[in-house]
């Protein structure tokens, strides 16, 4: 006899509420994350100010973008036809400093070794594996007053969700220079 577990798993509860929490979408903010950084706190102002510190971090706090997150489907067994295993996800951004930032983006596109964080209103949201990074910067034809930006697109897979996080305060407020 052949024998198959259930898989069950301890599902969390739902939290009901008659006023719940409301978090107001468009990416605002975001940032790229070394893999070396683990953060004991993504919260904490003191971990971020450290990795920036470090050149671990870079923070782009003025941004406009979002994020579309893909169900990765695999074939089920038995009367289950298919079985989700993980999500797709890419977070697409615009950056407005073309001219300054042409040297990092044209470095850091070739680099496997960043995670993408992104800011909603109040929350920053940090993937758990390394990114994919394009870098684009396209000129509109017949827009002569229309500023060239960085359309900056990460892509990853990963087999959570991607949990929300307080921002840190300061973090994103404004552009941070090492100290």
């Amino acid at each position: 006899m052949i024998y198959y577990p259930t898989c069950d798993i301890v599902v969390t509860s739902p939290i009901c509420s008659d006023c719940p929490d409301k978090e107001l979408g468009d990416v605002r903010g975001f940032a790229l994350i070394h893999e070396s950084r683990v953060f004991v706190d993504p919260t904490s102002a003191v971990e971020w100010n450290a990795g920036i510190n470090a050149e671990e971090i870079y923070v782009f706090p003025y941004a406009r973008g979002g994020v579309v997150p893909t169900e990765h489907e695999v074939a089920g067994f038995g009367n289950t036809n298919t079985e989700v295993d993980g999500y797709d996800y890419v977070v697409n951004t615009f950056e407005p400093n073309y001219v300054n930032d042409y040297a990092f983006w044209n470095t850091v596109k070739d680099s496997r070794s960043y995670r993408v964080a992104y800011k909603t209103e109040t929350r920053i949201h940090i993937a758990d594996e390394n990114a994919s990074i394009i870098a684009k910067a396209p000129v509109t034809e017949g827009e002569k007053r229309e500023a060239i930006i960085w359309n900056i697109m990460f892509k990853f897979s990963q087999k959570a969700l991607i949990r929300p996080f307080a921002a840190p305060n300061g973090i994103f407020d404004r552009c941070l220079a090492l100290s």
